[in-house]
């Protein structure tokens, strides 16, 4: 009689559903051992019935192999090729913007590989269904090693042709400066021409081959045309020199510069037509990669899965033809061995059930549970890889939903310095984030407290601390309200723009800046009320400058410290205009009037002059910035510099305003005698 198995299923399941429960079994001899000893009994027949039901079950034994050692390695040649060509692609498009030797040694070494795991992944195909889809990754490397081993020895030859070319262009100024252009007589019509030639031959090779160097970094039809005009003007005024009389030492360098321009030009034409390769090769590239991850995404990552299928519908079919031959080979040897066939064929079928179980739960995403085969045979060894697979795959997502709140929790953190507008377009993948700058139109602002340092001398740190934390919470929360990019705090003064990242156009960016400088000098009478409420005399008055123009703007800084922001004249007229403002006053540039004159009162004032601007700046303060104030129903206001009146009338019930309004008349009645005096 065979040992008996105890078969049990661990973990929760579906529910109402429950796994197949078994006897335990002790035994530590192999199902084929077993099958052996049960048939030995059985002569002729037991053989035969032997051979048949060890056929079918190394048919299972070999399923169970193919499972856990080849749909491993195929599946992780998959995850490995995803991995390094991206790491290679990476590599490759950072050597086109940095060439670096480094970037060549990640390619190499990412694509070696790449290569690997396609060698393996077509390896692991042939024979199969799928080795045509091995051939074709195996194919696709092969034409993505080529593409970008193409682009790294273009980007090579064409860096060192721009080495080459910037020598020859040093050469050539520097022929035309130490020989053609000293000694010439201004008096002389002869020297006069030769010396203005010069100057333009040197001023055209100039801007011949900054024409090139543009086109390298963006292939525009104007460069070249640049190009090829400043190549053009080159040889007409050489041929202008060449008109006045020369003396042989002259003709000698002239003929060299000729000749060294000459070869210039035609490596600064190569280097266009490798900047057109270079772009053209690039795009096949990137062709190429996305090839690779439709093939990935379509094919490779569903032959995977079918592999995984199939081996488990293998096995159930499997398990079944074993059951029914081992039942009819049970009712030839029935009265020999019934009761070992039949415990045999018990303890395997529960097995299959158990493992069949375990598989559904798998693919239907339960990895809490587990399969329990307490036996030494194939099967159980095959219910511990399934066990420790599921565990791996749990550990792995667990793992990756840590790694996941962790970044959540660090970008939170992050948000707190940028502008949201900056941090969502960065992790909406919208902006990139390298040393890159564009030109726009924005509207600027710019605020300061009126006489800061004077003002806040004597405060106590803690106190100062409070004042100007909270005049800055307020002012940003309308800034961020009216959508406007907080670019930086200096000390009280506060710098903002409007029309980047995003825009809603010229004109609406600059009526969304001036009503937030309107709704920030109107917060400042709550302001400064609030603060007096709590004991706290000091009066921060501030003031407005606005201006409208081209700035240019993105991020500025090292590779490994950058900081977005704008730069730019317009962006000191605004500090300008904010210093000539009167104070709790907007002052505006002429171009900001023009776009918002319609919606916002303002009176011209006197021109201001800036440095950096040929003419006297037009200015404008805006007019009305508490008059609805005034006119409403629930606050009183009025302020100078000899009186402060705050009445909140939302605070007092009838009784109060009744008194409020005998206080007023009293104080009022004695300054009319104080006047009439």
């Amino acid at each position: 009689m065979g040992a008996e198995t105890d078969v049990t299923s661990q973990g929760p399941g579906p529910a109402g559903t429950k796994p197949p429960s078994a006897d335990q079994d002790r035994g530590n001899k192999s199902i084929v051992r077993q099958m052996w000893r049960s048939l030995a009994m059985l002569l002729v027949v037991l053989v035969v019935s032997a051979i048949v039901s060890g056929y079918l079950l190394l048919g299972i034994v070999n399923i169970v192999r193919q499972i856990i050692e080849v749909e491993d390695p195929l599946e992780r040649a998959a995850l490995e090729m995803e991995i390094n060509a991206g790491e290679a692609t990476y590599s490759i498009l950072n050597y086109v913007t940095h060439p670096d030797p480094r970037q060549i040694d990640r390619f190499e070494d990412s694509n070696m590989d790449f290569a690997r795991y396609a060698e393996q992944f077509s390896t692991l195909t042939k024979g199969g269904p799928d080795e045509a889809l091995g051939d074709s990754v195996l194919a696709l490397q092969r034409a993505y090693q080529q593409s970008g081993e193409e682009i790294i020895a273009t980007v090579a030859k064409r860096t060192a042709d721009l080495t080459t070319v910037r020598q020859k262009i040093r050469e050539i100024d520097a022929l035309i400066d130490d020989t053609l252009q000293p000694g010439f007589e201004r008096s002389d019509p002869d020297h006069v021409t030769k010396l203005a030639a010069a100057l333009e031959m040197e001023i055209n090779t100039d801007e011949a081959f900054a024409a090139v160097e543009s086109y390298m970094h963006e292939p525009d039809e104007e460069q070249r045309r640049e190009f090829e005009d400043a190549m053009s003007d080159f040889q007409r005024f050489e041929s202008q020199y060449r008109t006045t009389p020369m003396s042989s030492a002259e003709t000698n360098v002239l003929d060299h510069i000729s000749a060294e321009f000459a070869a210039a030009a035609a490596l600064g034409t190569v280097m266009i037509q490798q900047t057109d390769h270079l772009n053209d090769t690039l795009a096949r590239f990137r062709g190429e990669i996305e090839e690779f991850d439709d093939v990935m995404d379509d094919h490779v990552q569903m032959v995977v899965l079918d592999r995984k299928m199939t081996a488990h519908a293998q096995t159930q079919g499997a398990s079944w033809t074993a059951l029914l031959v081992i039942l009819v080979m049970a009712l030839f040897i029935l009265a020999v061995v019934g009761l070992s066939t039949w415990v045999t064929t018990r303890k395997i079928v529960r097995s299959f059930w158990l493992l069949v179980f375990g598989i559904d739960q798998y693919a239907e995403g339960n990895l809490d549970h587990r399969i329990e085969i307490k036996a030494d045979d194939e099967l159980g060894k095959l219910g511990l890889a399934f066990n420790k697979m599921v565990e791996q795959r749990k550990a792995a997502i667990d793992a990756l939903d840590e790694k996941n709140r962790v970044l959540a929790e660090l970008s939170s953190k992050l948000s707190k310095y940028l502008s949201p507008q900056v941090y969502e377009s960065i992790f909406r993948g919208e902006q990139e984030v390298a040393i890159s700058t564009t030109r726009k139109k924005l509207t600027v602002f710019f605020s300061d407290i009126k006489d800061f340092t004077a003002t806040t001398d004597d405060l106590e740190p803690e106190e100062l601390a409070y004042l100007l934390n909270d005049y800055l919470t307020e002012m940003s929360e309308i800034a961020l309200a009216h959508g406007a990019t907080i670019d930086k705090y200096v000390g009280d003064a506060m710098l903002l723009f409007f029309g980047d990242p995003t825009t809603k156009g010229v004109q609406e960016d600059a009526l969304a800046c001036v009503r937030m400088a309107i709704a920030m000098q109107r917060c400042m009478v709550g302001v400064r009320a609030k603060w007096r409420d709590r004991g706290l005399e000091r009066r921060f008055h501030v003031r407005i400058g606005i201006n409208t123009g081209f700035c240019n703007v993105g991020n500025f800084g090292s590779e490994e410290r950058m900081d977005y922001t704008i730069i730019g004249g317009e962006v000191n007229l605004a500090a300008r205009l904010e210093g000539a403002a009167p104070v709790d006053g907007i002052m505006m540039a002429h171009e900001t009037h023009a776009l918002v004159k319609n919606e916002i009162a303002a009176e011209e004032q006197e021109p201001i002059t800036v440095k950096g601007f040929p003419h006297p700046v037009r200015t404008y303060a805006v007019t009305g910035i508490y008059d609805d104030i005034d006119s409403g129903p629930s606050f009183i206001h009025a302020e100078s510099e000899a009186l402060r009146l705050h009445v909140d009338l939302n605070k007092l019930d009838a009784e109060g305003r009744r008194a409020a309004a005998d206080e007023l008349e009293r104080q009022a009645a004695r300054l009319r005698e104080e006047t009439d005096e």
